[in-house]
């Protein structure tokens, strides 16, 4: 028996700790884990019983670099901060523990309760100073050979990726070669399905609205499989789908290393790994035109730059998506003052739409930003928009008839390929069927089951292409002369009902990349349009004040006075209670909301409350007066009705104002130390009172 090993360790438990770090290691590795479990029999020959020897193996296919949470190691730890344990055994020192913070934990609970670890090589006591130094060194090494291998695999990986021959998977859209080639895929229903996603995001500039029409029209798209990646299967549309179509660069022809990269948050105390896809200014490897595409790289660009734009919430310079909303420039006009991109407000009241810059309703001593109603601006930019227009009308409006004739051809052609591949199936279940014996009655009815839904879907999709195949009745020449008609005359076609305004906002997006508007000092807007392509046109137009938070012209100058008064003692939020109170309405005959007061100061040049001035003046309201004297605010209501502290209200109902001088007063000072200390006293004599003898 070796020296190290006492009886009080023998009468403990031996635990024999086996893992391996991944599913293909437990599969495939059988002689490393036969090596672990025949730590048993190290065991037995130390001089431990059967009995008090258990295996712990719940462990296998975990990592032990410190980011997976491992249950059988956290079972064996408890039971050793118990007391319980006398040996831990273990192949090596990487079989605990792959990094040093959870190496060194084992160890110091090793030596706390007095338990061994031994392995192939020998016991070590981790209460002896040479063997804790040696197990520290066995667990450095342990996490060394972690990071070793780390880095040579990452490195590898990136000199095969410079050559474009890294491949973890592709999309169902390509295929590889025998050599690590990539192509595109040769099925034709794949090539057509993947082709019409990139036709239709052209036409609708939208990833969702791309992924709608596809769930609309129930067309497939090809997915691989995660877990078979040679097994292709169809489903329709899902948005995550459509997504990964338009913006993967595989598509363009382009390889990228790395697509993704993991990044590790801590959640709960504990390291959680995550996986995002890398941003283009950290990419490692690009290979332009490596591989037949479905698009071209400029095509691509462009489809990113579009996606970007129609981003929601991404920051202050994105233009969000084309939306329903009656305003036409929205997420094209930009604060020339504050370089803002300027949003949009709606209300039911006002006859068309605001343009207002964040900073207007920011408060502060900051000068607003312009605000303005779509009414006057859109006509300026629209007659400039259709004047660019109005030389390639006629080309456009043929180009349109043609388009909607390739749509249906399209679409036509998607379902061609749909009912072929639903044909096959129905014949190869149907082939399966005909060896199958009746007698074996669970498969039978099995494969007759599927091939009855096999034959349904064909019924379906026949009908389906049926209807697709009526072609739809040709052009008439008075419809074709209706047609020239409206490309001569733009703005008829512009206010023909058929023109939804999604169209109208994509048509000026692809005209305008963006305008800048500047007010002037005589109360004009200069509008700067910067077309795609490099051609800037400024307009001059009439500025008109919003409608919103205005009031007759004979209770104006009254109300301007009222509120330039109250921001000198209230926020927006408390001059709108004030103002309710008073019972005083909007323009529209509304209640005033914060907004509302923030519009019409920003409209007449008032200056917002400023809490710094306040207190620069010495000023208390009832809170801080309360606070300062010590007392409750109904305290101070009550010192303020009896006349014992002088405040004031520059309108009813706004707040009190107290001067600091006021508070100071000796005999204040006195009658709050006598209500602090509980004492009655009499604030006023009440002649109708009686006394009680």
């Amino acid at each position: 028996m070796p020296a190290e090993i006492t009886p009080q360790h023998l009468s403990k438990i031996a635990y024999v700790y086996v893992r391996q770090s991944s599913p293909q290691q437990v599969k495939h590795n059988l002689q490393s884990q036969q090596l672990q479990y025949d730590l048993v029999d190290l065991a037995k020959a130390k001089g431990w019983s059967p009995e008090k020897i258990i295996v712990v193996d719940e462990d296998l296919g975990k990592s032990a670099a410190g980011t997976t949470h491992r249950h059988g190691l956290e079972k064996m730890l408890a039971h050793l901060c118990l007391g319980e344990v006398g040996v831990l055994f273990c192949a090596e020192a990487s079989r605990l523990a792959r990094n040093g913070r959870e190496w060194h934990q084992i160890i110091d609970f090793c030596s706390i309760v007095g338990a061994l670890i031994i392995d192939y090589e020998g016991a070590y006591d981790p209460r002896l100073p040479s063997d804790r130094l040696l197990l520290g060194v066995k667990g450095t090494v342990s996490q060394f050979e972690l990071e070793l291998f780390r880095k040579r695999a990452q490195d590898a990986m990136r000199k095969k990726a410079q050559t474009g021959e890294l491949w973890f998977s592709i999309p169902a859209a390509f295929s590889l070669t025998e050599d690590d080639r990539c192509e595109i895929n040769p099925d034709l229903r794949i090539q057509q399905a993947i082709r019409l996603v990139f036709q239709k995001f052209r036409e609708l500039g939208s990833t969702r609205q791309v992924h709608l029409w596809f769930y609309r029209e129930k067309i497939e798209l090809p997915v691989r499989d995660s877990h078979q990646h040679n097994h292709i299967f169809w489903r329709l549309s899902k948005f995550g789908t459509i997504r990964h179509i338009l913006t993967n660069p595989l598509y363009a022809g382009a390889y990228i290393y790395p697509r993704n990269k993991t990044i590790i948050r801590i959640v709960d105390g504990k390291p959680v790994k995550s996986v995002i896809i890398t941003p283009p200014e950290q990419y490692q490897v690009v290979i332009r035109d490596l591989f037949p595409s479905y698009i071209s790289w400029e095509e691509f660009q462009h489809n990113q730059q579009l996606i970007a734009n129609n981003a929601a919430m991404k920051g202050r310079m994105a233009r969000g998506a084309v939306r329903k909303g009656e305003a036409l420039l929205v997420g094209l006009i930009y604060c020339q003052r504050c370089s803002r991109r300027m949003h949009v407000r709606y209300r039911a009241s006002t006859a068309s739409p605001t343009y207002t810059c964040r900073s207007t309703i920011m408060g502060g001593d900051v000068k607003p930003c312009p605000a303005f109603q779509s009414r006057r601006l859109e006509p300026a930019v629209l007659t400039e928009a259709l004047r660019v227009l109005e030389p390639h009308a006629i080309q456009a409006a043929l180009l349109a008839q043609e388009n909607f004739q390739q749509e249906l051809v399209q679409k036509r052609d998607a379902l061609s390929y749909t009912l072929e591949q639903a044909r096959y199936e129905a014949e190869r279940i149907k082939r399966q069927l005909d060896t199958v014996e009746p007698e074996k009655g669970f498969v039978f009815r099995e494969l007759t089951a599927r091939w009855e839904k096999a034959l349904q879907r064909c019924d379906e999709l026949k009908q389906r292409h049926a209807q697709a195949a009526v072609q739809p009745e040709p052009i008439t020449e008075q419809e074709r002369a209706t047609l020239l008609h409206l490309a001569k005359d733009l703005n008829e076609a512009w206010n023909h009902p058929a023109t939804t305004v999604q169209t109208k906002k994509r048509l000026l997006r692809t005209l305008i990349k963006e305008i800048w508007v500047q007010k002037r000092e005589d109360a004009s807007l200069l509008a700067t349009i910067h077309w795609h392509g490099g051609v800037h046109t400024e307009l001059l137009v009439q500025r008109i004040q919003p409608r919103r938070a205005r009031v007759k012209d004979d209770l104006s100058r009254e109300l301007v006075h009222v509120i330039e008064q109250l921001t000198s003692c209230a926020n927006d939020a408390q001059i709108a209670r004030v103002l309710n109170l008073l019972k005083r309405k909007t323009h529209e005959g509304h209640a005033w909301t914060k907004s509302d007061v923030a519009q019409f100061r920003a409209t007449h040049h008032l200056a917002a409350f400023s809490p710094e001035a306040y207190e620069k003046q010495g000023w208390f309201n009832l809170k801080t007066a309360a606070k300062e004297l010590g007392i409750n605010i109904m305290s101070v209501k009550k010192l303020i009705k009896q006349k014992f502290i002088h405040a004031t209200q520059v309108v009813p109902y706004a707040p009190w104002v107290i001067t600091k001088a006021e508070l100071d007063k000796p005999e204040l000072r006195s009658i709050v130390k006598q209500m602090q200390q509980r004492q009655k006293i009499l604030l006023y004599n009440n002649p109708n009172q009686l006394t009680l003898k």
